[in-house]
């Protein structure tokens, strides 16, 4: 992979780089170089002053250093043959590289080859005594002597793709890509009070290749063919054995399984005539996973099967000169095929007498089967004066399988939501224009069916309204604006509110609400001088009740919660571009953003759910700590023109990072493993590129 980027320069060269000579005084000269695609290659250095957890998480560069910056832009045109060459490549000299290479004749071929890399650095630091890292095999000790752990992801992909036109308006496309990601990140395993620190060994292969015909003339285009895809986990079982410390639970634990997919597919469109158009989806998926689970085993396999069937249709018309109207129609069936039946041999069956910590575990599995269908309809309508109203109408019904051998909560089979929204736009005038909408949706569905897993004949979980499907009213309106006063200023603004309200259970999602608004300001101050700034602000609240098991030792009793949860986000932003001489362009920006929870739990007390009434005890308010994240982070850039083919483009980069992330804070695993990351965190960087342009 690494030796990659070189050998598609060299195919580059070896086919033909483009001149880089100076093209002379006369107009004809002139007249080529500008018709000619510009190609430019940049390289320079890039210095962290400061470890950079954060900053560097995905950038390739983490820790204090000097890192290679190479960028290249190639390309070249035959235009006798209509032939084209591009090498592109970005970020070369580190570890997030990416390059591709085309060679094109416009109308008739095309093939591409890409290559990249992709590097996650873990922004936590885990100080551990676990041996074994990084393979199958792993010893929990809280003798053993801890030191820090730098945990690292690499992904590696590698694609390469053929297209070729043929006579009758018919091209053929093949396609193949392949992901492979090594590496470690944290993991664990456990109970409540006996946690144990792990890393998860990556070791996994993703591939993906394509197979596409298409068709198209003035008035039908079709496209179809095979798509496939496998997933291979060389490490699906991670063993464990301990030192100094009690024995794990789990002996051996289960990674993700290696499977495959295929599908077959089909999609088109027809224009009837000016004003009327069609166009249609069909695939056919079928997924196997034919892993064997860690002993015990029942079954050796669980070969595992599901069936995806996907359908959609659409139409739309202008059946009057104003009113134009869309219809659409999606179908999907998910098909669990996988046989329900006992694959893990276990002792911890649900009877009366287990506690809660260990019951419902059957061995079984649970399937997964899901069909879902949704029609809408959309008309719009042209006014006078410049409106336009415009109004949908959506229905979308869900059925799921009922598992039958083991439920946590109350399920519900059956899904309908009904949604409403209707739009008015209007060009207020020459420089400003603007949006009100407003959406009401409803869902509700089939009655609940009881859960498997009471302790008590009064079968309280049953109470628990799941969030993905309780019954739910929503409301939302939502206003935009676009105005242009001057042509030397502009300014956009978005407003969003919305409403949930839960009704039907006892427990669960009770109330939900959003707010959100963005306002964006661009002011040119001068010829040479352009001032921009934005400010956005996000709200998010969810209130629930829920509580914790019920004990053997107290029939229906147990404590009673309840949640605000409220999330904040504001993020503004200034920045300011100039050119004060004809060869030098300047830029600074300045941007910070907040991120603030908060929990607001109640410990209400001890009470009782008799049929569907909500009895707590006396109050006794119990909360999480606030959890906030900051960053505010100055960019500075400058581009200096040595010539009109050269030139030295700098930038800094000042980052500050903040948060009382308390999630990990005081608390140690089982053998002594404990989590952190410096904070505050504050990373400087500096760079200079040189670059050069030719054609």
């Amino acid at each position: 992979m690494k030796i990659l980027p070189s050998a598609l320069l060299l195919i580059f060269l070896m086919c033909g780089c483009a001149s880089a000579q100076t093209p002379g005084n006369n107009a004809e000269a002139i007249r080529k170089d500008l018709a000619t695609p510009q190609s430019t290659i940049e390289v320079g250095i890039g210095h962290l002053l400061d470890d950079a957890r954060r900053f560097g998480e995905f950038r390739g560069m983490n820790a204090q250093g000097t890192y290679g910056l190479l960028n290249i832009d190639l390309i070249r045109r035959d235009d006798e043959t209509g032939s084209w060459l591009k090498l592109k490549g970005n970020n070369l000299g580190l570890d997030t590289r990416e390059i591709r290479f085309d060679h094109e004749r416009q109308g008739n071929w095309s093939y591409f080859l890409e290559a990249g890399q992709q590097t996650r650095d873990e922004p936590w630091i885990a100080n551990t005594g676990l041996s074994g890292i990084g393979t199958p095999t792993e010893t929990i000790s809280s003798t053993a002597s801890k030191r820090n752990l730098d945990l690292k992801i690499q992904r590696d992909t590698l694609g390469l793709g053929v297209r070729k036109f043929m006579v009758g308006g018919l091209d053929v496309r093949v396609s193949f890509k392949q992901e492979e990601k090594r590496g470690d990140r944290m993991y664990g395993v456990g109970t409540v009070g006996n946690q144990d620190f792990l890393t998860e060994p990556l070791d996994r292969t993703t591939r993906q290749w394509d197979f596409v015909v298409g068709y198209a003339n003035k008035k039908l285009q079709l496209s179809g063919g095979y798509s496939g895809s496998s997933f291979e986990n060389h490490t699906p079982v991670l063993n464990l054995a301990t030192t100094g410390t009690p024995a794990v639970p789990y002996a051996l634990v289960a990674l993700p399984p290696s499977n495959e997919a295929h599908q077959l597919h089909l999609a088109g469109g027809y224009n009837f005539s000016e004003t009327t158009r069609s166009s249609f989806k069909f695939s056919r998926q079928l997924a196997m996973q034919d892993t064997q689970f860690v002993a015990p085993t029942v079954k050796p396999a669980l070969g595992g099967r599901m069936v995806s069937t996907l359908g959609y249709a659409d139409v739309s018309l202008r059946p009057l000169a104003r009113v134009d109207v869309h219809a659409s129609l999606r179908y999907q069936d998910r098909d669990d095929q996988t046989e329900v039946a006992r694959y893990i041999r276990s002792t911890n069956n649900p009877t009366a007498t287990n506690a809660f910590s260990i019951a419902g575990v059957t061995g079984f599995n649970v399937p997964r089967a899901l069909k879902q269908i949704k029609g809408a309809l959309e008309a719009g309508l042209q006014l006078d004066d410049g409106y336009r109203l415009i109004g949908t109408l959506e229905q979308e019904q869900s059925q799921r399988t009922v598992p039958l051998q083991y439920r946590r909560v109350g399920y519900r089979e059956k899904i309908d939501e009904t949604l409403g929204r209707i739009e008015l736009k209007q060009l207020l005038s020459e420089t400003l224009n603007g949006t009100l909408s407003y959406l009401h949706a409803d869902r509700g569905g089939s009655e609940y069916v009881n859960d498997t897993y009471a302790l008590v004949t009064s079968s309280p979980t049953n109470q628990i309204n799941p969030l993905i499907w309780a019954d739910r009213s929503r409301d939302k309106l939502r206003f935009t604006a676009d105005w242009v006063p001057e042509e030397s200023w502009s300014m956009q603004f978005i407003g969003d509110v919305s409403s949930d309200t839960y009704s039907g259970r006892n427990l669960g999602p009770r109330k939900g609400s959003a707010f959100f608004s963005s306002l964006d300001v661009a002011y040119a101050l001068n010829a040479k001088w352009k001032l921009g700034a934005w400010l956005a602000q996000e709200f998010t609240r969810a209130e629930q009740t829920t509580h914790t098991d019920y004990s053997t030792a107290a029939p229906n009793q147990a404590i009673l919660w309840d949640a605000d949860i409220r999330n904040r986000n504001t993020g503004w932003g200034i920045t300011l571009k100039g050119k004060p001489r004809h060869n030098l362009e300047v830029g600074a920006e300045l941007s910070s953003s907040i991120d603030n929870m908060e929990y607001c739990m109640g410990r209400l007390g001890s009470g009782s759910i008799p049929g569907s009434t909500l009895a707590p005890g006396a109050a006794n308010p119990v909360t999480l700590p606030e959890y906030f994240y900051r960053q505010t982070t100055l960019k500075l850039n400058a581009d200096y023109a040595l010539d009109s083919r050269s030139g030295v483009r700098g930038q800094i980069v000042i980052d500050h990072r903040s948060t009382n992330d308390w999630s990990w804070a005081g608390f140690s695993y089982t053998d002594g493993t404990t989590v952190s990351q410096p904070d505050p965190q504050n990373t400087s960087f500096i760079g200079a590129t040189y670059y050069y342009k030719f054609r």
